[in-house]
């Protein structure tokens, strides 16, 4: 249980992490600095620098410059150019935190799922600010980088705040994604199976 809470944490909190690469960083440092024993995700010593005053002050500061640079139409592609693997990074870094009390195998694996989630995200991220760019000539750039913003402090948060309520949602989410794909499977099966009787030639009446 405790590696299907960590792991459920670990990839809401990378999947913040493609949003924005320092913003959730920020946040779980603050709510183990802060917070006290029931916000502080961050049970191993390793990752304890994390809630130390220079990290925290190096963060902040990251997070201003991001932010600020993602709001500006000409920039905003250029960052996500240059951020593809420190998003990855800080996805994996953001798992390992919060996993690096359980065995290590574990938190490598988890680790690493969750750089590769981070980094859908992010893709996922760039392809829509090149649509917009595209159909309005990076205008609705700033409006599109406030939302992001928006939804990754909302989600880093309510993965310190909720901690293993993150797991239902991530199991609700898990299920509802399943359901969905085998609807998707079974009428696709259908609507092949129609279309190849539609196919079948036609035996004539038999003359009695």
């Amino acid at each position: 249980m405790a590696i299907v809470v960590a792991a459920a944490l670990g990839l809401s909190l990378a999947a913040s992490c493609g949003l924005r690469a320092f913003l959730p960083l920020l946040v779980l440092g603050l709510a183990g600095r802060l917070g006290g024993e029931h916000l502080d995700l961050i049970q191993s010593e390793t990752f304890a620098w994390m809630k130390s005053t220079p990290a925290l002050i190096a963060l902040s500061v990251a997070v201003v410059v991001e932010v600020s640079a993602d709001k500006v139409p000409a920039l905003d592609h250029l960052l996500d150019l240059v951020q593809g693997p420190v998003r990855t990074g800080a996805g994996m870094l953001a798992a390992a935190a919060v996993a690096g009390h359980l065995p290590m195998w574990a938190t490598v694996i988890l680790a690493l799922v969750a750089g590769g989630g981070a980094l859908g995200v992010h893709a996922g991220k760039s392809a829509l600010r090149l649509t917009s760019t595209a159909t309005t000539a990076g205008t609705a750039n700033p409006l599109i980088s406030i939302v992001e913003d928006i939804a990754c402090l909302s989600l880093s948060l309510l993965s310190v705040l909720l901690g293993a309520a993150v797991v239902c949602v991530a199991f609700g989410v898990g299920v509802g994604l399943i359901f969905l794909l085998v609807r998707w499977r079974a009428k696709r099966a259908a609507s092949k199976a129609l279309e190849s009787g539609a196919d079948l030639p036609q035996e004539p009446p038999s003359e009695t």
